[in-house]
């Protein structure tokens, strides 16, 4: 009996083994490969069809680059939401910091023009998704050189369609798109069914860090901490003090707002995460290194510029002056006592203080991700965080159980804005705060009924090819029907010309540029067009016009440059300046320069469209008036843009 327990357990033994070696074969022999990699291998043509294949690739490779690194600057965004409030002077930060003009970023976390704590996290799911979207939107434009290969001989058949999938891992992006294309040269034939790319970035890596960053600042305010700490140690910024001084202590608000931005520059640029590649070495007591590790091999930057907006309130104060309180003037008992000794001067200052910061990542190759936060002081203490941060991106099982649960019917109606016809096959999708779920399709009838997610202050989104997307605001715990209209695009030929308006005489442009931008005010849809564009795609609505006409001034402008003097009235220094005003006057010099080109014409007005199914044309006019002689008369040119809709002679676009 011993010996034949003996055998069982060798039994036993070698069967584990052959199970280890089988697997270990496995991974050697491919079989345990990820999907990609397999996709991948698929992927292989033949040494004839590799040039188009190489073409293909490069170009697919290209486009994601772009749509990657386009959404690493956005703070994860291809398109920022749009906020209600748009950027103003009374609104100076929005929801995304103007890191320079044109080039925007994401807040994470911020607190809106009406004093709500408000973030926008965006979940990796939905950067997979723009991703995508945007290549199945763009990947069309890698056709536009397949002619070439066509003159060599090739045979290409273009897909119908175009479905891009994308994954984000720690090191790389993975990029499928099946687009089917058929290739054929010298008796070789085969349908690419995918193309796939491996864009080396680590997208995934840096966006878990800033995940890290955020959650640390939510929970932390090491930013707010570090604010304190510069309005205590640097005397340009009055905060909290008791002064041996007769005289009343007085600062410049504005004088204490621009120290405040450069000190908050210089401070906040000297931040860095833990184990950064570029981490202070300087900083002995570790006192501007962040309890967050860096990626490996990776550069931290924290970043205020003194050109972004810095909102500093104030009290007390006296309009633009910070007033400290004389002791030994404002109390005679304490004047009697300690008058024959030294004069008290005492001054406690509470601030509101908001300003953004930039937080940006960078590899060795580069490539860099970033996203924007909001500092916020309210009445000298750090933000109390109104948001809980939860890690919605690694919550997959979240959104699966979110999107995989529906438990409300609803029902969305899909419509051409124009003809109100029914939209079928159009895309239904319904967004939940940061998770985004996909629902259906609208049928024949322009109609999707079906389940959704319970929610208060979801949105259903509806996008169909040929269309402008559009969104409906529906809380499903309150409502389940919903009707969209969506404007159709139109390709409309683009003629422009030149109209005068002293004469109303029409004429070519010439030598002159003009540009013209169309904001459709319904919907946010922007078009751009020059004098050289041939075309202009519109969807119906009623746009907002802004035109500009460019062309050689009527003068030269660099003989020796030019100068005026220019004087304001400001208070007195001292005391007195609580009383009286004083007249400052300085010079104002212009180097001297070369003016080759110069607005001398223009308009901005506003045009109903709301019909285009009939017209295939668009002509459009940039207006001019009287060529400037001097600098002044071109100020007054540019000045007259916004009025010279009003002019007898002006017209609007016109559709034929």
């Amino acid at each position: 009996m011993q010996k034949r327990g003996q055998v069982t357990v060798f039994i036993i033994v070698g069967i584990i083994i052959l199970a280890v070696f089988g697997f270990l074969f496995m991974l050697s022999t491919g079989s345990l490969k990820s999907g990609f990699d397999r996709e991948f291998q698929k992927a292989v043509v033949p040494e004839q069809l590799a040039p188009v294949k190489v073409y293909i690739d490069d170009c697919l490779e290209s486009k994601a680059r772009v749509a990657i690194d386009t959404l690493s600057s956005r703070g994860g965004y291809l398109d920022i939401p749009e906020d209600i409030l748009p950027r103003s002077i009374n609104n100076p930060f929005s929801n995304s910091l103007e890191v320079v003009p044109g080039m925007e970023t994401a807040y994470w976390f911020y607190e809106s023009a009406n004093g709500i704590q408000k973030e926008q996290i965006p979940t990796k799911e939905d950067m997979e998704f723009a991703i995508a979207n945007y290549l199945d939107y763009n990947f069309a434009d890698c056709y536009y050189e397949l002619g070439y290969y066509q003159n060599q001989g090739f045979e290409i058949e273009i897909p119908d369609y175009v479905s891009s999938s994308v994954s984000i891992l720690d090191k790389h992006v993975e990029v499928i798109v099946d687009a089917p294309m058929y290739v054929s040269f010298e008796d070789v034939t085969k349908t690419m069914e995918k193309h796939l790319v491996k864009i080396d970035v680590p997208l995934g890596e840096f966006y878990e860090a800033s995940k890290d960053i955020i959650e640390n600042e939510l929970s932390e305010d090491f930013l707010e901490e570090r604010t304190l700490d510069m309005m205590v140690v640097y005397e340009e910024v009055p905060y909290s003090d008791l002064e041996v001084s007769c005289e009343r202590k007085i600062w410049n608000k504005d004088d204490v707002k621009d120290d405040f931005r450069i000190i908050a520059s210089e401070n906040i640029g000297a931040l860095r995460l833990k184990n950064s590649e570029n981490l202070n070495l300087y900083d002995s007591y570790d006192y501007f290194t962040i309890d967050v590790s860096a990626p490996t091999e990776s550069t931290s930057t924290f970043t205020y510029l003194p050109s972004w907006p810095f909102v500093i309130e104030v009290s007390p104060s006296r309009g633009n002056l910070m007033l400290g309180d004389p002791i030994t003037q404002g109390s005679h008992t304490i004047s009697k006592a300690l008058g024959a000794l030294f004069c008290l001067s005492n001054y406690h200052f509470v601030y509101d203080i908001k300003y953004p910061v930039l937080v940006s990542l960078m590899d060795k190759n580069g490539y860099s991700f970033q996203f924007a936060t909001m500092v916020v002081l309210d009445n000298n203490q750090p933000k109390v965080s109104e948001i809980e941060y939860v890690d919605y991106t690694d919550s997959i099982e979240m959104a699966g159980d979110l999107c995989g649960n529906p438990s409300v019917e609803v029902s969305v109606g899909a419509f051409d804005s124009e003809s109100i016809l029914p939209i079928g096959g159009a895309s239904v999708s319904y967004q939940c705060s940061v998770t985004t779920c996909y629902l259906g399709e609208t049928d024949s009838q322009g109609i999707f009924i079906g389940g959704a997610p319970a929610c208060y202050g979801g949105r259903v989104l509806i996008d169909k090819e040929g269309y402008f997307p559009a969104e409906q605001d529906l809380s499903t715990n309150e409502e389940t029907v919903s009707s969209v209209v969506l404007p159709r695009y139109y390709n409309l030929d683009l003629d422009v010309k030149l109209l005068d308006l002293r004469d109303g005489s029409v004429d070519p442009i010439g030598d002159k540029e003009i540009t013209f931008q169309f904001e459709n005010v319904d919907n946010g849809y922007i078009a751009v067009v020059s004098g050289e564009s041939e075309e202009i795609t519109l969807v119906p609505g009623r746009y907002k016009i802004n035109s500009y006409v460019s062309g050689n001034p009527g003068f030269d402008v660099g003989a020796g440059g030019s100068s005026f003097r220019e004087c304001v009235s400001v208070p007195k220094k001292g005391l007195a300046g609580l009383f009286f005003n004083e007249e400052k006057c300085f010079d104002v010099e212009f180097d001297e320069f070369e003016l080759d080109m110069a607005v001398i014409g223009g308009a901005e007005f506003e045009w109903d469209s709301y019909s285009l199914v009939d017209y295939s044309k668009l002509t459009v006019y940039g207006s001019v008036g009287n060529i400037p002689s001097d600098i002044s008369e071109l100020t007054d040119i540019f000045n007259s843009i916004s009025t010279n809709h009003l002019n007898s002679n002006f017209r609007e676009p016109e559709l034929s």
